[in-house]
């Protein structure tokens, strides 16, 4: 089995607290040192794997950045913010938000949000709230061609309306779905 991440034990994790606690704006050195000692004792081994802000929205919504220890910060009032479990559909509806300004022409982004891992979490009208962030029938059609959806072939290249080419979108991700647990027994 693969291990992922890094693993720290001893000195190294203290090192690794140490230096956390002294990049927090409101914890004072002491402070910091002695909260590192407490953890560093208290624990004997952390895990630290990459953390991916995309999952959590935070390339969706354009108040953030990423700092040096993969943390979230409001650019503003320099924040930190960590990872908050939410759903998905709520933070996908800042995209049309983040993108309205004429001044900001961003490329659309097919893997912004998975579509299969959304609709096991959230079901169908999870899955649709997300789909409704999409208001072209180009991104639809690249969003389920990247994420290797089969469609029927008047939705992949015929004239169709957008709300047709989004139910579509739900059926492919519903029979994937479907697929996956006949699949697994």
């Amino acid at each position: 089995m693969k291990k992922r991440g890094k693993e720290l034990t001893g000195r190294h994790l203290h090192q690794f607290l140490l230096r956390f606690f002294e990049t927090q704006e409101d914890v004072e050195p002491e402070t910091a040192e002695r909260f590192s000692g407490i953890l560093a004792a208290t624990f004997a081994t952390v895990r630290l794997r990459r953390y991916d802000p995309v999952f959590n929205g935070a390339r969706l919504r354009g108040d953030f950045v990423k700092s040096s220890f993969k943390r979230l910060t409001l650019k503003s009032s320099g924040k930190v913010v960590g990872p908050k479990p939410s759903n998905s559909s709520k933070n996908l509806e800042n995209i049309s938000s983040s993108n309205s300004d004429p001044g900001c022409e961003e490329k659309f982004d097919p893997y912004a949000f998975s579509l299969i891992p959304i609709f096991i979490r959230e079901g169908p009208d999870g899955l649709i709230q997300c789909l409704n962030t999409i208001h072209s029938l180009d991104n639809l059609r690249e969003i389920a061609r990247l994420q290797q959806l089969a469609l029927p072939l008047n939705i992949r290249y015929g004239d169709i309306s957008i709300d047709d080419a989004k139910s579509a979108i739900l059926n492919a991700v519903r029979k994937r779905v479907a697929d996956r647990r006949a699949a697994a027994g």
